[in-house]
Parts: structure tokens; sequence; C-alpha cells
């Protein structure tokens, strides 16, 4: 249903307000003596001042007349007495001969004052009868519209008197005189009052827009009153300039009143039948949508409870033919779950006037289970009381089981995912473990005077396990991608040196084959922008290593330059190129150009894949220029976001002498590995420290803090009876005072770090453990 613009509690404060301009006016007019605002002609009646006054007061309850009923009823209890004592004082004056005139008395000065008329005061009680009918009982609104509705009358009368100068409809001797302003005002007043609760009632018709009869009224009332006076009007005025007998002009009004209702009624005819066929039509596209849609209409009356439904709904609900539709009877059907739901829905839907939705199950006679939706809305009668409810029920099954399947499916996808990070997470571990062993004994062997024979062994050993700790974390990247867990970071950085510190890097692994490594760096990029540091250091070395791997002789060029809002990198080499088959393959996981059994280059085939995700995360473009043979062309390019400082301090690292903490501090080592053990513990004797003590698990770490005071706890989470984390909230549970705990682990996945810290942890290391890290744990405590 939708409103008429036009009608609404704006129109009634309109016609209040006017009504309150007007009352002004008039009361300057005889404040001022001004007789135009007291009466429109000379010879026409004056606006009295009480009658002013009286309008003032209704006006101003009117203009809350809109609002809710306590306001209301404070404004009509406020005014509308004082109006009603106010006139019922003039008439008892003017009937008993008591000499009171209160218009005298407002306005002492003027003389000969008349009395407020006797049809002014009757319809100034007509209008508070309405005020205090719509105050005082919210459910008769309907009766309130028929009172404003008589206060017309009046009125109206003496506007045709006005109109047709017949004194005797405004201007009686023995009931007093009523002047043209008083007569608006009045209209002006009781349409103010009868649109002021439009919902209900024959204000309603002009109300509702949705209705054929609505739309007739709004075109058939007013030419119902407008053609008929200016009909007489026109007669009136061609009988005064003798163009007209009067039986001629009475004769032409008996004419035009029986010719023009045919074209009105036919117009009538006309709109009602092209509303029945749209009506019609409406209907049958309706029947066909529910039809086919497994849906169907009911309606329920409030009175009886009986529901009325169609075969749809009761081929959904299961229930034959010939049975009853009862309110119960519709709720047995209903799982018993579901019924309170049905029952409160509409409750709520009767007492908020609105629609509402619910979805419950049933049980068909053939034992099958199916949901069902119900739509429905309340309808009310003209006091605003609800009458019957209606609504459409739809089979939703089918999409519930689809629902279902979605979210089993998701629930296995999410469990899946958990059990990938759970090996993820335990592999890692499991393999950084021993790993941390080789590549720490390795590294330590190294530092002991060896035979050239024996060095080039430790320095295998050393290179083959950082090449399986590089293989390890690039399954790790490409599994936080494929997860997504990867964050980017966004800090302010130095390109063109982080760029310069890439290429020094691997210029040693250049040169290494006889390789070149040259860097161009054009004029016009960028010095200082925002983004991740690591993750683009990262693409630069997979694409760098990738191309002095396949490259045997010859040169690799880094060239970095901006195009339009981008920073585009190339790595340009001369080697063996790539095919243009195998072009499609190499972004892939686990893809190489050469997949044959004889491929002599090696490698997990993952480089490529992670660097193009990396940058599709940076939101840029990465791909490959190459000719079989002749070299090939990797290039990227990522957004260019300025710095967020305008001019960005350039620290420098600090460079770490070993020498640089307490070398008498106590360390406390807490590892269940023997092999880890060894490494941390000779890795700490050769960094000068001497104090230091071995925990096997949680309880000797707690143990030994009760004999010693240590300065630097560094703590496995992964050891047997009690781990590290509950050891170091017990630490920080026991001591006020504050005992640097750094955790020293092989679990490297995201949240790992998170974690160590969460449970009171200062800082981590990941396993292996590197010699450079360690030093700056031990600068940064002790």
């Amino acid at each position: 249903m939708q409103d008429t613009p036009i009608l609404s509690k704006t129109t009634t404060r309109i016609l209040a307000s006017f009504v309150i301009i007007t009352c002004i006016l008039s009361l300057l007019g005889w404040y001022f003596n001004i007789p135009i605002l007291t009466s429109i002609y000379p010879e026409w009646p004056t606006v009295k001042p009480v009658t002013l006054y009286g309008f003032l007061l209704t006006s101003i309850a009117l203009l809350f007349l809109p609002e809710n009923p306590s306001i209301t009823r404070t404004c009509v209890l406020l005014f509308i007495p004082l109006v009603g004592l106010i006139l019922s004082l003039t008439v008892l004056s003017l009937y008993l001969l008591l000499g009171l005139n209160f218009n005298q008395i407002i306005f002492p000065h003027l003389l000969n004052l008349g009395q407020v008329s006797l049809p002014t005061t009757l319809n100034f009680f007509i209008i508070s009868l309405g005020f205090l009918v719509t105050a005082f009982s919210r459910h008769r609104q309907t009766y309130a519209q028929y009172i404003f509705l008589c206060a017309l009358l009046i009125p109206l009368l003496s506007l045709i008197g006005y109109f047709y100068n017949v004194p005797l409809f405004y201007n009686s001797a023995n009931l007093g005189e009523i002047s043209f302003i008083t007569v608006v005002l009045f209209i002006m007043c009781s349409l103010s009052a009868l649109f002021s609760n439009p919902n209900p009632g024959i204000a309603n018709v002009f109300r509702r827009s949705d209705l054929p009869g609505s739309v007739l009224a709004r075109y058939l009332i007013p030419a119902a009153i407008i053609i008929p006076l200016s009909f007489e009007y026109i007669r009136e005025y061609l009988e005064k300039s003798n163009l007209l007998t009067i039986q001629m002009g009475n004769a032409l009004m008996i004419l035009l009143m029986i010719i023009l209702p045919i074209p009105i009624i036919w117009f009538c005819l006309l709109w009602i039948n092209k509303t029945r066929i749209e009506l019609l039509e409406k209907g049958e596209n309706l029947e066909l949508a529910l039809t086919s849609g497994d849906a169907g209409t009911w309606s329920r009356d409030l009175i009886s409870n009986a529901y009325t439904i169609d075969d749809q709904s009761r081929r959904l609900l299961g229930i034959s033919q010939d049975s009853t539709t009862m309110l119960t009877d519709l709720l047995k059907v209903i799982h018993p779950d579901d019924r309170e739901l049905l029952i409160s829905a509409q409750k709520n839907a009767i007492v908020n006037h609105r629609d509402y939705e619910v979805i419950y199950r049933v049980t068909l006679p053939d034992g099958t289970a199916h949901v069902l939706m119900a739509r429905g809305r309340a309808h009310y009668d003209n006091n605003n009381k609800p009458t019957h409810m209606s609504g459409i029920i739809t089979d939703i099954t089918a999409q519930k089981n689809i629902e279902e399947k979605l979210r089993i499916s998701q629930q296995q996808s999410e469990a899946a995912n958990q059990a990938k990070s759970i090996f993820l997470a335990t592999m890692s571990h499991e393999i950084r473990t021993p790993l941390n062993g080789v590549i720490g004994m390795a590294t330590l062997l190294s530092d002991t005077p060896l035979t050239p024979e024996q060095r080039e062994y430790a320095k295998t050993i050393e290179l083959s396990g950082n090449a399986l700790l590089n293989i390890i974390n690039d399954v790790l990247d490409f599994s936080k991608i494929e997860s997504g867990q990867l964050e980017l970071e966004h800090i302010d950085f130095d390109l063109v040196s982080k760029v310069k510190q890439v290429a020094l890097i691997m210029t040693p692994h250049a040169h290494k084959k006889n390789l070149s490594l040259e860097v161009n760096i054009n004029p016009n990029t960028p010095i200082w922008i925002n983004g991740d540091v690591t993750r683009l250091n990262q693409i630069l070395i997979n694409l760098l290593s990738n191309a002095i791997k396949f490259t045997q002789t010859g040169k690799i060029t880094l060239t970095v330059y901006s195009v339009k809002n981008n920073v585009r990198f190339e790595v340009k080499d001369t080697g063996i190129g790539i095919a243009p088959a195998a072009k499609e393959r190499l972004f892939k996981s686990f893809s190489q150009g050469d997949i044959s059994t004889t491929r002599k280059y090696g490698g997990t085939g993952l480089g490529l894949a992670i660097s193009k995700r990396l940058v599709d995360f940076m939101k840029g473009e990465i791909g490959v220029d190459s000719t079989h043979n002749q070299g090939s062309t990797f290039w990227f390019t990522i957004p260019y976001i300025p710095a967020l400082l305008e001019n960005p301090l350039i620290t420098q690292p600090k460079n770490i002498s070993p020498t640089e903490f307490s070398t008498t501090a106590k360390i406390l080592i807490a590892e269940d590995n023997e092999v880890n053990q060894q490494v941390i513990f000779i890795m700490l004797k050769k960094l000068g420290l001497n104090n230091i003590t071995i925990a096997n698990n949680g309880f000797e770490t707690l143990n030994a803090l009760e004999k010693n005071s240590y300065d630097l706890i560094l703590m496995d989470c992964e050891m047997p009876e009690m781990d590290g984390y509950e050891a170091t909230r017990q630490i920080r549970k026991i001591y006020e005072k504050h005992i640097s705990i750094v955790a020293m682990t092989a679990h490297a996945l995201k949240g790992d770090r998170e974690r160590c810290i969460a449970a009171g942890m200062d800082d981590y290391l990941a396993k292996p453990i590197d010699r450079k890290e360690l030093v700056r744990i031990l600068q940064l405590y002790l």
C-alpha cells in the first residue's frame, strides 16, 4: 500500500500553521485598526477577537495531534477546556443577558464589538468533541472523522452564502453573524483535524493510492464540489447580465445536471474495467508463479482462527482436501519445536504492523520431512483492529539441503586445512630439530682447525643443510599463501638501497659460475616507498637465483624503473631460455620448465609459484619473455605507494660485536634434545659465555630457578613432562622480578611467535639457530 504524499501529517501542520498566521494577522488588525485584516470587504461581518483566540488554541492543539497519544491528550486537556469555557460563558452571557462581552474586555478601546455568534460557538463545540474522541478513544478514529465532517457543514453553508450573496446563510438576526475569515478558518481546522490521523475511516479513502476507489474518490469528490458551484456562479452571472432568464437558467442547470454525470460514469466504468483486467492478470501471474515455484497462499481469520488455504498449500502441508484448517489443525503438522516460533512471529506481526517471515519443519503423511518458509502480514479494519492475516508458503527443502551440504563441505574443508596446518607444524618441528644439529655442528666444525679436505666436507654439510632449510621455508610459505594466512607488512623503506643489498647478496653466487651481475636503476625510480620489503627481497632473490641456476655463461642484469603508478623489476639472463610450451606451467606449484627425469637443475618448482602469489598479494603483475636457447627476462610490477613520512629518517644498521654483552651472565638452556643442547652450549661458549646450565624440561627449569638466579633463559617450547609455554607461565606467576625468556623453537608457522609472546616470553629464536640472531638476542637481553 502506498500513501499519497499530499495527505499526510505534514498537511495537518501546514493547515494549522495557516490558521495561526491568519489569527495573528487579524488580531494585529484589531490592535492597529486595520479593517482589511478583520474583514475582507467592509460590508461583510468582522471576525471577533475571542473567535481568533479560540482558533489559536485549536490550531496549536492541531500541531501536536499527529504525535503520540500522550502528547495529544496533554494538548487537548490544556487547550480545549479553555476554548469550551470561554465559549460557554459567551453563550450564557448572550442568552441570560449577563452583559459579559469578552471581545469588549480584550479590546476596551474599541466600541460596539458584538458577541460571538451561536453557529460559531456550536462549531467550536463540535471540533472540541472531535478532539476528545481522538485523544481518549484511539480505536474510534472513524467516529472522530465523522465529527470533523459535521464541523464542515456550518462553514460550508456560510461559504455558499458569501459565494451567492445570500446574507441569511451567514448573518442571522437570531443566531448572529459569521465572518468570512471565520468560515475559512473553520474549514482549515476541520480539514487539518480530519487528516491528522488518516489511517482509518473516510480519510483513508484519499490516502490509499493503490485502491481503484481511492483514485476515483480523489477525482470525483473535488469535481462534485467545484462543478456545481462553478455552473451556479455562471448561471447567476448570466441572469444578472440579462443574458438568461430565470426559467432558462433553471432549465439549463437541470440539463447540465443530467448530461454531466454521463461522462463521469463512463470514465468510472472504464477505470474500473481496466483495473479489474489488471487485477485478473496479476492474479493469474501470481497463481502461475506460486504453482511453478512450490508455493501456495493462505489466509487466517483472526476472530475464528480458521485458515483458508489453496490446494498448493494443502499439498505442501500434507493436509487433505476434506480436513478442517483451524489454527490447532495447522499446528499439528508443524514440528513441535517450531510451533511456538510461528505463533510468536504472527503475534509480533499483528502488534508491530510488520510483515513476518518464519521457517518451520513439517512431516508429510508419507513420512518425509520438509522445510517450509511462511511469509505473511496482518490486515486491519477502519478502527485499526486486526481482522485477518494472509501470506504465502514456500517449500525450501531443496535450498536447505544444499545449504546443509555446503555447511558440511565447509566443515570438512576447514578440518582438512586444520589437519594440513597441524601436519606442517609437526613436520616443520621434526625436521628443524635435527636440522639445527646438522647446520649448527657444521658451523661449529668449520670454526675448528681442519684440513682443506675436511673444511670442504664441513662446508658441503652446511650448504646441504641450508638448502634443505630453504625447501622447508618454501613449503611453509606456499602453505601460508594457500591457506590465506599470509599477511603483508606496510613500512617505509629505501627501495634503491634494498635492491643494491639484494644484488650484493647474490653477486658471490654469480661469481662462482663466472657470471657477472649488473644492476641498472633508472633515475625515475622512486627512492622511498611503502610496502613489504621482506617479501620484495624474497621475490628478487627467487628470480635472481633462477637466473644464476639456468645460466652457464654471460651475465645477469637486474633493471628497476618506474612505469606510470608502478615500479617494474626485470631480471634478464643469457641462459637456456624457455620453450613456448613450458611457459604455461612456469608459475604453477611444484612445476618447472623441464619435467623429464633426466633434468639436471633440480629444485622444488615452488620459487616462481611463491613469487607469483606474492606479487598477486601486492596487487601487481608478473610474467616472462623468453626465447629458447637465447635467454629469458622475468619481470614483475608492484604499485608505487609513496612513503608515509615526507622525509624518512635514514637509519644505518648497528654493527654488533660479540663483546657488547656481559660474558659473566648466567644462562639457563631449557632443551630436551641432546644434540641441540650441545649446539647451543658450544655456540654460547665460543661467544665467551661460561656460566651455562642445562635443563631437560619445564620441571627442571623451575627447580634450577629455585637454586640459582639467571639473567636469560633460552626456552624450547616442546619438551616432555612440562613444555616451555607452561614453564614460562609458571615463572611469570611465581617470580615478581622479571627474568628474560627467549623462545628457542622449531615451530615457524604463522601464530607461533604470537603464541610464545602470549605465554609470557620476551622474544623468539627459530631453529636452526643462526649465530647472528643469537648474538642479537644476547645483545638485547644481557
